[in-house]
């Protein structure tokens, strides 16, 4: 038995999440199902992070055993032969039989992509948020720095969280105008790295910074929310279809990705 690291990419619009649930599509299903049809093992695949229902992913790392002796090279065509088109795997890599997707990460980056103004975005539309406000990226971005550090984030956690603890440790949150494209000049990109998020912890603290970015609060508003812990407090809980987890962080004992 051999121990299999994989990096997926997909779009999480038509999923209910990625853990398997009672009911609804799961990217964990999706996978599963895929090894047992290519190499006849029932095999239970463990990820990196648990993306709710309609988050995306271009950087989710899981694993699993396999007994099956494929090449390393050939397994990641070999899956995506079995895999819908809306869940590929990028790439794969034997690890030792002691790593764990999930325990060893160090860090998670996930990134809001939200198209601001009257006009929606239209191709991109699955893959981003939208408000019909003009947003002042810099107010938003100088808000966001009272989050950085270890915090109670009751605020920013959903009625469903059942995390034992609200306390997380926020390592970078960078609010930027996207420069690289004039035609999507309207496109703000929120970018969040952590340990370990609270359920809807970034949707929500988009939502409250969009407050901030309106003009409808001011920039100091970001501390008063955390501190009040009470999510009432908070901005709303912005759509997923914008929201990306993008990379995975292990120790150098691992080369990954």
């Amino acid at each position: 038995m051999r121990r299999v690291a994989i990096l997926i990419e997909y779009d999480g619009t038509d999923f209910v999440g990625w853990q398997i649930q009672g009911k609804g599509r799961t990217v964990q299903a999706v996978l599963e199902s895929s090894i047992r049809e290519v190499f006849g093992e029932a095999q239970r695949i463990i990820g990196s992070g648990r993306t709710d229902s309609g988050v995306h992913a271009t950087g989710q790392v899981a694993h699993f055993d396999l007994r099956h002796s494929i090449p390393i090279e050939k397994l990641s065509d070999a899956l995506n032969s079995k895999l819908p088109a809306d869940v590929q795997i990028l790439d794969a890599k034997e690890v030792p039989n002691t790593f764990h997707a999930r325990r060893d990460a160090k860090k998670r980056r996930y990134r809001y992509y939200l198209c601001s103004g009257s006009r929606r975005p239209v191709i991109d539309r699955r893959k981003t948020g939208w408000t019909p406000y003009r947003l002042d990226e810099k107010a938003m971005n100088s808000a966001a720095q009272y989050w950085i550090g270890k915090h109670d984030f009751t605020s920013f956690r959903s009625s469903h969280c059942q995390a034992e603890s609200p306390v997380r440790s926020i390592d970078l949150f960078t609010i930027e105008r996207n420069q690289e494209n004039p035609l999507q000049k309207n496109l703000i990109v929120f970018t969040v790295e952590a340990r370990a998020f609270l359920q809807n912890q970034i949707r929500i603290m988009v939502g409250t910074l969009i407050e901030i970015g309106r003009g409808a609060e001011k920039i100091e508003w970001a501390k008063d929310v955390l501190e009040k812990k009470d999510r009432n407090c908070a901005g709303q809980t912005i759509s997923p279809s914008g929201l990306i987890f993008e990379k995975i962080f292990y120790s150098d004992n691992y080369e990954l990705w």
